[in-house]
Order: C-alpha cells, then sequence, then structure tokens
C-alpha cells in the first residue's frame, strides 16, 4: 500500500513540467507550437525535469519561452543529450540604501 502512495505522489519534477508543457513556443515559424512537441520529458529526477529534445534548435526557444512566464523563474542547464530544467532562485528585493546623513 506504502508503494502505490508513493508512485501516486506529485513530485516537483511533476508540478514544473505540467507548469512548462503547455508554454508557446516559437519553432520554424510554424503557428500553434508548443513545448510538449519539441522536447520529451524523461522520469530522472523528483526535482527537475529531464527533457529530450527534437531538434537543437530548440533550446534558444524554450529559453525564451521560459522567460516570459510571469512570477516563475527557471534554470536551464543543456548538456549532452538532454536538457534540464528546474527552479530558479528567487528575485531578492533589496531595499533601496537610505542617503548617508554628513
Amino acid at each position: 500500500m506504502v508503494e502505490k502512495k508513493e508512485k501516486d505522489a506529485v513530485t516537483e519534477s511533476d508540478k514544473i513540467w505540467e507548469e512548462i508543457k503547455n508554454l508557446p513556443i516559437e519553432m520554424f515559424a510554424l503557428t500553434n507550437q508548443y513545448v510538449k512537441h519539441h522536447a520529451q520529458r524523461l522520469k530522472v529526477s523528483p526535482n527537475e525535469v529531464y527533457l529530450r529534445l527534437k531538434s537543437g534548435a530548440v533550446v534558444a526557444s524554450l529559453e525564451a519561452a521560459l522567460a516570459r512566464v510571469r512570477g516563475r523563474s527557471y534554470e536551464l542547464e543543456v548538456t549532452e543529450g538532454y536538457v534540464i530544467v528546474r527552479r530558479g532562485a528567487p528575485a531578492l528585493n533589496l531595499p533601496k540604501p537610505e542617503p548617508s546623513e554628513q
């Protein structure tokens, strides 16, 4: 019974894939193209999404698609044979320094 629960648990990798698979992607001047049309997900890690791309030309378009997502940040790592997508570090909102008194 425990094994089934672990299999059905939603991982961070699953969440990231759900967020990015339907992002519009500009490829080869074709309309209605999405990440899922040009990348195959590989279930390797519970924390990162490993993608096998159908073409190396997808990398630049994938980077652009991920950069357009508002409110979320992703990191893209290109390796030999696949691409890894993981959550990016949250942006730091540092307060403006106050002018020093003299």
